[in-house]
């Protein structure tokens, strides 16, 4: 593995795994409750704060972090997140019980190492401290090492490609590594401006997320002076142009990220979104074949059924196009010197060698193990996912994380082999994940390092050592937040809404495959899969001024989101107007950094509130 920047300074990684481990055992709880009760991913707020606070505090101390420990900081925060999979344990042992499960009637042929049978009565005792968790646990924990690895080997290869070679901007990088720097070392108009960027974003995000957050903690009533995640104007729209969905977001990160995407790719993210939810939508409706669509059908559900429905296929066709036709062009421009799998004394350290081995095992191992489960079904579809699809999703990933700062989720692929091959056992859809997704936000881990001149082992090193202690804190947040209450409950609002509607979709791709329930329509159409290919490539081959990779993306994402990061794009050009390019290039990712920071400080806040406070609601004094 070779560093991004060599660098002789010294460091004390000791004192970074204490602090990440602290701020694992301190935010990690508060993350589980968010998550429960509002659906929020802490990550991106914990980093900023942990940051921010472990910095003053080494400041005080007369110890001011280095740029490289500030990194690590930063990065190994979003640990908190890791022991979020554990709800999934619940979430597995509840749709085997659920009632969109009983109605399909394939209750009975789900298979006991996907979760505890219902004679366990699991969800009645609220406890994991049962036998029959052992098997679904150890296998949900093995593909979740397994998965790791092979991210972070994807990560790197990427990271070679896009990151050294072809030198994509990371735009989201490139604030995060100017926070770490910040937090060192800031002044003058940087400084000032990092700080009306932090009181901007602390008082939006406090009336968005601390407000309802504390208000449902202490008062069981949720005060929501601002609509998260979204404000949706279908119920309007649909009066003139029924089954089209509009909307704008009022999560400030998608403004920020329109603030320092280059402008191709904010405008080539609406006009994806802008294609498929509204128009794209609109005429489904019109024409009469998008017959799920009523009046009054909100904008999520209207987005998601509609990509179930219609729209997977032309997304992989166009993701597909997106990732690998780049490749091609850009390949014979580069010099692939640093790209060699030659064997050397060195491996370790430079060539590729190594990460395609530890991805080939880390992929090769999960489809033994999927193949041991369910030995009738083609090993070669399990090769293709693991190890193909995982690939070629890590140069799209990573390509578009490193245009527009944002991870790419090309949807339905697993399921849609799983009924093209004909098999009909429906034990196929209860194996753990086979797609390792996680190779972009590696690369872009890896560009971040490079920027803030960490050797990539300092990175990787702490991470896995983090991995099963984070693991262990949200196994116990996960119980203990159990133990209060059932989950999903009114309890746990967000769980409540969503995981309905997430097993309902899980139940339709299942029927397809059984032939049960009317799922039938629910497959991969190869000659739309062929048509978007062909049609992106063109896209690309001609030179067509969009970013290919960023419709795609602007595709998958909900058109509220899309829609303000192009208002971010234009907030920009005012700014420019005043103030000139130049001044906003110097400045941006400090003012850009500082609403980052100002909004994840309400929110963990709020959280530790709401946490506390409904943690004592079940108490018997």
């Amino acid at each position: 593995m070779e560093p991004a920047t060599r660098e002789k300074e010294k460091f004390d990684i000791r004192k970074i795994l204490l602090i990440s481990t602290y701020t694992i055992l301190a935010i990690g709880p508060a993350s589980v409750w968010a998550n429960l009760t509002m659906g929020l991913a802490m990550s991106s707020a914990a980093q900023f704060f942990a940051l921010f606070l472990f910095s003053e505090i080494m400041r005080l101390s007369a110890k001011p972090p280095k740029v490289q420990e500030a990194f690590l900081i930063y990065f190994l925060s979003s640990n908190i997140t890791v022991g979020m999979t554990v709800v999934n344990w619940i979430y597995n042992a509840w749709f085997r019980i659920s009632p969109m499960v009983q109605s399909f009637g394939f209750a009975n042929e789900i298979a006991d190492w996907f979760a505890p049978p219902p004679s366990s009565n699991v969800l009645v005792l609220r406890t994991f401290f049962l036998k029959e968790w052992t098997v679904p646990i150890a296998l949900y924990i093995t593909f979740y090492f397994l998965s790791t690895f092979s991210s972070i080997s994807l990560g790197l290869i990427t990271y070679k490609l896009y990151g050294q070679k072809e030198k994509l901007p990371f735009p989201l990088g490139q604030v995060a590594a100017q926070f770490c720097h910040s937090m060192v070392e800031m002044k003058g108009e940087k400084e000032r401006l990092f700080t009306i960027g932090a009181f901007i974003g602390l008082a939006w995000s406090f009336l968005a997320y601390g407000t309802p957050l504390i208000s449902r903690g202490i008062f069981e009533i949720v005060i929501s002076p601002i609509p998260i995640p979204w404000m949706e104007f279908n119920k309007f729209i649909e009066i003139w142009l029924p089954g089209a969905s509009f909307g704008v977001s009022t999560d400030l990160v998608n403004l920020v990220i329109g603030m320092i995407v280059p402008s191709i790719v904010a405008y080539s993210i609406f006009i994806g979104s802008f294609t498929f939810q509204f128009a794209g939508n609109f005429i489904l409706v019109r024409q009469g074949i998008y017959a799920e669509w009523t009046s009054g059908t909100n904008l999520a559900l209207a987005m998601q059924r509609s990509i179930l429905y219609f729209w997977t296929s032309p997304i992989i066709g166009m993701g597909l196009s997106a990732g690998v036709i780049p490749l091609f062009l850009i390949l014979p421009r580069m010099r692939l010197g640093g790209l060699t799998f030659s064997i050397s004394k060195d491996s370790f350290k430079s060539p590729l060698l190594m990460p395609m081995i530890i991805f080939l095992a880390s992929s090769l191992s999960m489809v033994g193990i999927a193949h041991f489960l369910v030995p009738d079904y083609p090993i070669w579809i399990f090769l293709i996912l693991s190890v193909g699809w995982s690939l070629v999703l890590a140069f799209i990933s990573a390509r578009t994380i490193g245009m527009s700062g944002l991870q790419i989720d090309i949807p339905h692929v697993a399921e849609g082999l799983y009924i093209a091959s004909g098999y009909r056992n429906i034990d196929i859809f209860f194996l753990p994940p086979m797609i390792t997704v996680g190779g972009g936000a590696w690369c872009q881990t890896f560009k971040i390092a490079e920027l803030t001149k960490t050797p990539i082992e300092a990175t990787i090193k702490p991470a896995l050592i983090l991995l099963p202690i984070s693991l262990i804190v949200g196994f116990a947040s996960v119980a203990f937040a159990w133990s209060l209450f059932a989950i999903p409950s009114s309890f746990y609002p967000w769980t409540e809404r969503i995981w309905p509607v997430n097993a309902t979709t899980q139940a339709l791709w299942i029927s397809a495959l059984s032939g049960r329930g009317g799922g039938q329509t629910l497959t991969i159409n190869p000659q739309w899969v062929l048509i978007s290919f062909l049609v992106m490539t063109a896209v690309q081959l001609l030179k067509i001024p969009v970013s290919a990779v960023s419709i795609v993306l602007g595709a998958t994402l909900p058109i509220p989101s899309a829609f303000t990061i192009l208002l971010g794009l234009i907030v920009v050009k005012f700014i420019e107007r005043f103030k000139g390019k130049e001044w906003w290039i110097r400045y941006r990712s400090d003012f850009t950094a500082g609403m980052l920071l100002g909004l994840g400080i309400p929110i963990i806040i709020g959280a530790a509130v709401a946490l506390i406070a409904g943690s004592i609601w079940p108490m018997p004094y």
